[in-house]
Parts: C-alpha cells; sequence; structure tokens
C-alpha cells in the first residue's frame, strides 16, 4: 500500500457514465492509495442512491448536501461558499496528499483551500453539461450544435481565464481525448494531459445468427445526445424492414422533448426501458448487437461507448466530439455524418454485413478497449503521474 492519502471529490449522483467512469477509476486505484470519496448532492432522496452506487468500493464515504436558494450567477456563489465551509472541515480531519477534482465549482473551492493544507490538486475535465438552457426540443440540428458549442467554449474561456490568474491552483489538468485537449489549450496556460480511463474486462459478447438485428442507445433523453435522430432513423429503417428491434436505454431529463418524441407515433419495433443503474445496463448490453452514439455536440469520452466496445459490441457513432477519435482505430465505416438519413444506412450496412465480418469487427473493438483504456496501463499512468507532483515531503504515512 502506497503511502499516500487521495480524496475524490464527486458530484454526480445519477447512473450516469461520468459515474462508472468515476466509479471503475477508484476501484483501479482502492488497492494502492488509501482513497476518501467527498460526493455532494442536491435532490431529496439521493443520498440513499449514491450510498448504493458506491457500496461496492472499499472506500471512506462522506456525503453532502448542496442547497439551492438563488438562481444563476448567485447560485454558483452561495455554491461554492458551502463548498469551501465542508471542504475545509473534512480536509482539516483527512490531511490529504492529492485532491481530485472533476466540476468546476469544486475545484474552486479545493484550489482556494490548497494554500492553507498544502496538498496536490489534480482536476479532470470530463466535460460540460450544455443542455440547460435548451428549452423544448429541437430537430434543427445546427442551432443545437451552435448554441452547445458556444456554452462549451465559454465555460472553457472562463476556467482558463481563472486558472491564468491563480484561482484554480491545479497542479495538473487531465482529459479524457484529443477532442477535449484541443477544446480547453488555446484557453488554459497550462496544457491539459490526455489519459484513459480503466475499462473493467466485461464478458465478450459473441455475434449470434439472428435474423433479426437488435440496435440500442443508451444515454439521457435530452436534444445533445441525438435521441431524435436516433428516433427518425429508426422511422426510416422501419419503413423498410421489420427485421431490426431498437432499444432505447436512459433517462428522462428533458420531459416535453420525450414526449414530443414518443406521442409522435407508437413504433412496434422500437423499445423505451428507461432508466438502468449499473448492473442493470451491462445485462441490458448483452441483448444489444450494436449500439448508436448519436450526440450532436461532440461527447468528451463516450464513456457507455468504451463499455459496449470493451464487450465486442460494436458501436455506430456521429463525426461529432472524441467519438470517431475512438472508433477510427477500429474501423471508419462505424463513423457516420450526424443526419438521420446516414445513421439508417449506417445501420443497415451494418445488418448486411456477412458474419464473420461482423465477429472480426467484434473482436477488433475488444482488442482495441482492452490495449488502451487497460487498467494496469491506468494504474501505472497514475503512479507516474503522482511521483512526478508529489515530493517526498508531502507524502503522509499512514
Amino acid at each position: 500500500m502506497k503511502k499516500i492519502k487521495v480524496v475524490f471529490v464527486i458530484e454526480i449522483p445519477e447512473h450516469g457514465g461520468l459515474t462508472r467512469c468515476n466509479l471503475d477509476i477508484v476501484e483501479s486505484l482502492q488497492y494502492d492509495y488509501d482513497i476518501s470519496i467527498f460526493h455532494g448532492y442536491t435532490q431529496k432522496g439521493e443520498e440513499e442512491k449514491i450510498k448504493r452506487i458506491w457500496q461496492r468500493q472499499h472506500t471512506e464515504l462522506f456525503l453532502f448536501k448542496i442547497r439551492r436558494r438563488f438562481k444563476g450567477f448567485l447560485n454558483i456563489i452561495f455554491f461554492l461558499i458551502q463548498y469551501v465551509y465542508i471542504f475545509n472541515q473534512k480536509l482539516e480531519e483527512i490531511r490529504p496528499t492529492i485532491v481530485i477534482t472533476n466540476s468546476f465549482i469544486a475545484a474552486i473551492a479545493v484550489g482556494l483551500l490548497k494554500v492553507k493544507y498544502h496538498y496536490k490538486h489534480i482536476h479532470i475535465f470530463h466535460g460540460y453539461r450544455t443542455d440547460e438552457e435548451l428549452s423544448l426540443y429541437d430537430f434543427q440540428f445546427s442551432h443545437l450544435n451552435r448554441l452547445a458549442i458556444l456554452k462549451i467554449t465559454l465555460s472553457a474561456r472562463m476556467q482558463g481565464f481563472l486558472q491564468k490568474i491563480g484561482i484554480m491552483f491545479s497542479d495538473v489538468n487531465l482529459v479524457t481525448s484529443e477532442f477535449s485537449k484541443n477544446l480547453f489549450i488555446k484557453h488554459f496556460s497550462r496544457i491539459p494531459t490526455v489519459f484513459y480511463p480503466p475499462i473493467p474486462l466485461y464478458p465478450h459478447k459473441q455475434i449470434p445468427n439472428n435474423p433479426e438485428l437488435n440496435v440500442g442507445i443508451a444515454n439521457r433523453i435530452e436534444p445533445r445526445k441525438g435521441i431524435h435522430i436516433f428516433v427518425n432513423a429508426a422511422k426510416i429503417i422501419l419503413g423498410k424492414t421489420k427485421n431490426i428491434h431498437f432499444h432505447i436505454f436512459g433517462y428522462v431529463s428533458q420531459e416535453q422533448y420525450f414526449m414530443a418524441l414518443f406521442n409522435q407515433e407508437s413504433f412496434l419495433n422500437m423499445s423505451w426501458h428507461g432508466p438502468l443503474d449499473y448492473q442493470q445496463l451491462l445485462e441490458a448490453y448483452k441483448h444489444i448487437d450494436v449500439l448508436v452514439m448519436p450526440s450532436t455536440t461532440g461527447e468528451t469520452l463516450g464513456f457507455s461507448t468504451l463499455e459496449a466496445l470493451s464487450m465486442g459490441i460494436p458501436v455506430i457513432g456521429s463525426d461529432s466530439g472524441a467519438t470517431p477519435e475512438i472508433l477510427k482505430q477500429i474501423s471508419s465505416e462505424l463513423i457516420y455524418n450526424i443526419l438521420p438519413k446516414d445513421l439508417a444506412a449506417k445501420i443497415m450496412w451494418f445488418e448486411n454485413l456477412d458474419q464473420d465480418k461482423k465477429r472480426i469487427l467484434s473482436k477488433n473493438c475488444v482488442e482495441f478497449v482492452r490495449n488502451r483504456y487497460n487498467v494496469k496501463q491506468f494504474v501505472d499512468f497514475f503512479d507516474d503521474l503522482i511521483t512526478s507532483i508529489c515530493p517526498t515531503e508531502v507524502v503522509f504515512k499512514q
């Protein structure tokens, strides 16, 4: 056991890809490092859900309630005050060597307290939520894309400015893709480092000799995740063949958008399975032949993509964000233009592949993930990172 105390500040309470990514990071490091998790929540009833998410981890969990009293910028300031107050108490008790953050407000609070507690600060830029101001659904991709990219750019510029004037004192900025690095590099004085998070070794799904193709999507039900593109592509395909069944896994974050999509007409060959927890989603993947990632605003990683690939399930992804960065390493044939008709054509292309080609593609998916996103490679990366930023005198003995 290395004599280093690591604190993860986690702010994502739902069963999303980001939470699953954090689960796998913690699980990969828990046997080498003394890990504590700070997990914030805002909604009533979330405390028990968070405990269930982290119950499989051999770590110490600190839950803290973040209260909402204002709107807009005042609410951000109020959040920041709460973070500083809570962290000041806990960091005094733990005295960590490393603090890792993955949210903007937490990073500022941790940066402000760094002067007092002298830990090293690592910030992971997973990406930014860009859907809050996208009221109602809008099938005009160009409009959605411009608005979302504008918000991402403004957020990156603000964070870059704060880092330049010394408010965010992170010693290392980590990103999960070259796409993210290129997005932030022009705003930050310190170049972010790309890292590859660990993906567990899931059982390899065998390609069945089944006349019906099962196509899945695992995403939040909201415009920027491209659910409308998936649905419209399904409509095109189901007008030609009934041998393809479509499955939607995810929770509804924008109800009006959801109702507009699924009240238009009912599809005999389309099923919505609702939100699934970590284990349920992995079980659902076993019944999917190909996964679709149709996001319109640039996934900075796409954890669902990597999970599916690790099981040997090919992923058809849009040419937006980090998705093509991943898929081109396997086959450029898996990448499509963002329009529904192009997605429909790509799904039909996959259906028409012979079984041998599908098996080779499946095998290549597994090998790619296991070579780039394996646990040992990540632990070695983290060990080297800690060695580079932690002099011996700041390591606390257990």
